[in-house]
């Protein structure tokens, strides 16, 4: 397997690359034409604020790497150039991981929610559970290749987590044009920001087909448990 080569030659790059997907989810989230604290929006909205801080990252980053070794050293509070350097591939990493974990949280909570609205007495768990259900009771046509998507992120989100080396099945797919493989036991290499962009977009892209689905679509509102939890009584407005 190729070691992966970015296309992006600087942070700045990268930054305007995950811009433009925060810019797209929000467009998606106003689309829905549901109230704000519906859960599907809610979700939306929670993605799109941790795109909007993984952009921060990485701007941040590239406006302190422009700054002298001293004034770098000073911000991280480190004493050498070595210990800096740790820290700000700390910080990256952070970043990317952050906005992967947050987008599928917030995907499997509100496809849990949707299901709450469908069948209220119906209680599933388990991310591939959740998937499943909401993508059969959607009324999408092609559920085979939304469920596809989602389990697929899951599973690279799973690898990366697992100080990313790959156990099971090998994985060989490609989202938005960058190519993700997985082999067993083998270190995986789509840690990148550029791979992380395009889980989030293809994961948020397959969960608006189950929102888009007709009986998901006629739902006028479907409630967020969270928000309910923190505020009894909360309802669509």
């Amino acid at each position: 397997m190729a070691p992966w080569v970015s296309p992006d030659n600087t942070l700045e790059q990268q930054a305007q690359r995950v811009a433009t997907l925060y810019l797209e989810v929000v467009d998606l989230s106003d689309g829905l034409g549901v109230p704000a604290n519906d859960a599907r929006r809610v979700a939306l909205n929670n993605i799109a604020s941790a795109i909007s801080a993984e952009v921060g990252i990485l701007r941040l980053i590239d406006h302190i790497n422009r700054q002298t070794p001293e004034v770098r050293r000073h911000i991280f509070g480190v004493g050498s150039d070595a210990t800096f350097e740790v820290v700000r591939q700390d910080v990256l990493t952070a970043g990317r991981g952050h906005l992967l974990v947050e987008s599928q949280f917030q995907i499997e909570n509100a496809l849990r929610n949707v299901l709450r609205t469908l069948d209220p007495a119906r209680q599933i768990q388990g991310f591939v559970n959740i998937v499943k259900e909401a993508v059969g009771r959607s009324g999408v046509t092609d559920t085979d290749a939304i469920e596809s998507v989602l389990r697929t992120a899951a599973k690279i989100r799973n690898t990366l987590h697992a100080n990313g080396i790959h156990h099971g099945p090998p994985i060989e797919i490609a989202f938005g044009g960058v190519r993700f493989e997985l082999v067993d036991g083998a270190p995986a290499e789509c840690g990148s920001i550029q791979h992380i962009t395009e889980l989030v977009r293809a994961s948020v892209n397959a969960t608006i087909a189950v929102f888009r689905g007709p009986r998901v679509a006629a739902l006028a509102f479907v409630a967020d448990s969270y928000v309910q939890a923190r505020r009894p009584g909360a309802a669509a407005g």
